[in-house]
């Protein structure tokens, strides 16, 4: 039986792809092809399930952020998934980041893990 996480807002994972980055979707079409699922969930953070192939991602980055955190948000979880979800945020972690999540949406990672984000050359955007 698949693993289905609790809580999941189905109104929203329905429809969370709206809007996404075409270089996004592209990451999350591959990993659908192997198997990964992706759900909205009343979470306080997302998670990346590397066993069951799930990711999770908190129903408050669609109410309370915009589309450029959402589309970082979302590569981020998917950087764990293509980083054989090792827990951490190391620089191969970052590598995949920087593949998957567009230039223009990277600078959220500086808010979550700077140090981090900083040693593997991600800068603050100014638009």
């Amino acid at each position: 039986m698949a693993f289905t996480p609790n809580c999941i807002d189905w109104a929203i994972t329905l429809d969370m792809y709206d809007g996404m980055d075409s270089r996004v979707l592209k990451y999350k079409d591959e990993l659908v092809s192997q198997g990964w699922r992706f759900f909205v969930v009343n979470q306080t953070r997302g998670r990346c399930y590397s066993y069951e192939k799930v990711i999770t991602l908190p129903e408050w980055i669609y109410s309370k952020k915009d589309i450029n955190y959402r589309n970082w948000y979302i590569s981020h979880e998917m950087a764990h998934a293509y980083d054989m979800c090792k827990h951490s945020h190391g620089q191969e972690f970052m590598e995949w980041l920087k593949k998957i999540c567009p230039y223009e949406y990277i600078h959220h990672e500086l808010g979550y893990k700077p140090r981090n984000a900083t040693q593997a050359g991600i800068l603050f955007l100014e638009l």
